[in-house]
């Protein structure tokens, strides 16, 4: 079982066929004096305008890096689809790097079969579930977007706090519960929102 999933967000109801929802993943990295931390964010949009919660992560194991960490966002992402959207509701990844939305959906069928491919094992994990999740599209995510802002700002905030420890805590992958900076901008929009109502 992928570190994350026990973590990830249970919605009441799965979201109805008719419906989609997107994904739009990051993955950052950054090298710290005992090693390399890296954080994930996946901003979640539902089209039915339900909430959903963003998922932040960090790993700080040697395996850390900035690809793996796009992988494990792309890997969370089908998770929580399987676990919250009916086999019919459309679900699309967005990614800024072509690694992700262009090569990943091309080639993964071919590198999952190569033994010494790096990152093997997830890849593996992430085509069974391409396998077993229906409409699952990969669309390119421009820097321009809102929405790579926020979740590279998620990215970089769980990888920052992983870096801020004393120690290195050498966990694959710890979902972060809660997220400070989303909270805060999501604060100031609501509170801007107020200001300007008659």
């Amino acid at each position: 079982m992928h570190e994350i999933t026990e973590g990830l967000e249970r919605l009441p109801t799965q979201i109805a066929y008719d419906q989609h929802v997107d994904f739009f993943v990051m993955g950052r990295h950054k090298d710290v004096s005992r090693g390399s931390v890296s954080g994930l964010g996946v901003i979640i949009e539902r089209s039915d305008g339900g909430k959903a919660k963003p998922i932040a992560a960090a790993s700080d194991t040697t395996e850390s890096t900035h690809y793996r960490a796009l992988l494990t966002g792309v890997l969370s992402s089908l998770e929580w689809a399987a676990i919250n959207c009916n086999q019919g509701t459309l679900k699309c990844i967005h990614s800024s790097e072509e690694a992700i939305y262009l090569h990943l959906p091309k080639g993964i069928k071919k590198w999952v079969t190569e033994p010494e491919r790096q990152n093997r094992k997830l890849l593996a994990k992430i085509d069974a579930l391409l396998d077993s999740i229906l409409n699952v599209n990969f669309k390119r995510l421009r820097v321009d977007d809102p929405r790579y802002l926020e979740a590279k700002k998620l990215a970089e905030g769980a990888a920052d706090r992983r870096a801020s420890q004393s120690v290195t805590s050498n966990e694959a992958w710890k979902l972060e519960p809660e997220h400070p900076e989303f909270d805060a901008d999501t604060e100031m929009l609501r509170r801007n929102a107020l200001a300007k109502d008659p």
